[in-house]
């Protein structure tokens, strides 16, 4: 039943039924066409105020009429045989709403029809109360949704039954003439359906419900995250980062990082960083990019580095639900690492994937800028992560469709430089998706359009 219009109509549909002259012996049923009366009207229409309104009935036979809702609808007289004149009462519209009714007049007989289409207006100078829509139905992914209340006369308030899984994240526009209510779902992960209201009151008393129905059975994965750690060796402050990032992932173990030696001419660099500088606004080193969502900022004390990124990866957990499921397998057999992975997605997606080759335990010389003292050059600073080859087909990932709950196999090969370390050799796999109503925000407003859902890092055997 709509709620949401400014003018408000009490729709009521009469039907009128046809008696008929006699009843075949065959008895098989009349069509319409056959229906032995006439009525003088398709439709009537009354103001707030109700009052009487006549319909003719030419008829040769018996006849009924019945009103739907006789709360405000009634007829007089109810039957008759022949021909006569209906009376059609319509109470005063004391509803701040509008309703959809019925009335019908009903043949005794071959119960065939005909409607009479009753309408009434509201009050004009009543306030106008309605919300739009009444229901909405959602996915089990969730995310967000929207309802329009109209409330000209005072201020309302909004209530949720059970504001475990459902929140209001904003209001836009005027109450007076329509104001967005945003309310956002979290994923449903029960097997079943989940049944909410959102109950949405006036100052004065009056209250209208919303119905929320949520579909279940969202399967959510393990997450790991991921810094992107964009560095270069003449870079004074870039240990400080690195030790952060180290700190982390001994703190949690479902954080890792890639080690990006972005610096052309310098050792270590790898070619595809440029663009991944591009992409993430990087203008200095040390920059962090933790899950390709916010940018860690190096700070001189690496605990609070170490803290604001396990800070950053909890609200990432607590706005984006991990819909991607991920295995890794990496191997070196006769030269060349081969690279095989497994993704299953909760949910129809159409998804990026990276693949990058790494190396730990490099020692490479490392400019370093201490509390105190004169800057020093390490000779023996030891590189963990560091990218060394692309292994999919761009930086940016390879195009991935994906169908709810359907694997998707994935493969890549590459040869390792021979002065690389074999036994110290990793694979790292990103899973890209795009932001969605069910997923967070940007963390970063010029950041690309897609987030690491999940990922893996795994070591070459």
């Amino acid at each position: 039943m709509e709620l949401n219009m400014k003018f408000q109509h009490f729709i009521a549909f009469s039907a009128l039924l046809a008696c008929i002259l006699a009843c075949e012996e065959t008895g098989e049923e009349r069509g319409a066409s056959n229906i032995p009366f006439k009525l003088s009207e398709t439709s009537l229409s009354f103001d707030y105020t109700g009052g009487e309104k006549v319909v003719s009935v030419t008829s040769n036979t018996e006849w009924s009429i019945r009103s739907t809702d006789e709360s405000w609808l009634s007829v007089s007289p109810a039957s008759g045989s022949g021909n006569a004149r209906v009376k059609v009462i319509a109470r005063k519209n004391e509803h701040f709403k509008d309703q959809d009714l019925t009335a019908k007049l009903v043949c005794t007989y071959d119960s065939l029809s005909i409607s009479v289409n009753v309408s009434q207006g509201r009050n004009p100078d009543d306030p106008v109360f309605s919300i739009s829509p009444s229901s909405v139905s959602i996915g089990p992914v969730g995310g967000r949704f929207s309802i329009t209340v109209i409330s000209d006369a005072t201020p309302y308030e909004i209530t949720i039954v059970d504001d475990g899984w459902l929140s209001v994240v904003s209001h836009e526009g005027d109450r007076h003439t329509g104001e967005t209510v945003v309310l956002k779902a979290q994923p449903n992960m029960e097997e079943g359906d989940r049944n909410n209201i959102v109950s949405v009151c006036t100052d004065s008393g009056t209250c209208n419900p919303v119905m929320v129905r949520q579909e279940g059975g969202l399967t959510l994965y393990e997450r790991n995250h991921v810094g992107y750690r964009f560095t270069a060796t003449w870079c004074g402050y870039c240990p400080y980062m690195d030790e952060a990032f180290h700190n982390v992932a001994e703190k949690r173990s479902d954080f890792g990082y890639v080690t990006l030696h972005a610096s052309k001419g310098y050792p270590l660099y790898f070619a595809a960083g440029s663009p991944l500088m591009n992409l993430y606004g990087v203008s200095g080193f040390p920059t962090g990019v933790l899950d390709g969502w916010k940018s860690i900022e190096n700070l001189a004390s690496i605990t609070r580095t170490a803290n604001n990124v396990i800070d950053a990866m909890d609200s990432f957990d607590g706005a984006f639900p991990c819909l991607t499921g991920i295995t890794v397998n990496a191997a070196l057999e006769g030269g060349a690492v081969t690279v095989d992975a497994e993704l299953t997605s909760s949910i129809d997606a159409d998804l990026k994937v990276v693949a990058i080759l790494m190396e730990s335990g490099v020692v490479e010389e490392q400019t370093y800028f201490p509390a105190s003292g004169p800057p020093q050059l390490l000779s023996d600073f030891e590189h963990d992560n560091v990218a060394r080859a692309l292994v999919s087909g761009s930086i940016q990932g390879d195009d991935v469709k994906a169908e709810a709950g359907v694997p998707v196999s994935l493969h890549w090969s590459t040869s390792p430089d021979s002065s690389w370390n074999t036994g110290k050799l990793f694979v790292y796999v990103g899973v890209f998706r795009q932001y969605e109503e069910y997923t967070g925000a940007k963390a970063v407003r010029n950041f690309p359009d897609n987030y690491i859902d999940n990922c893996r890092i795994v070591p070459v055997q």
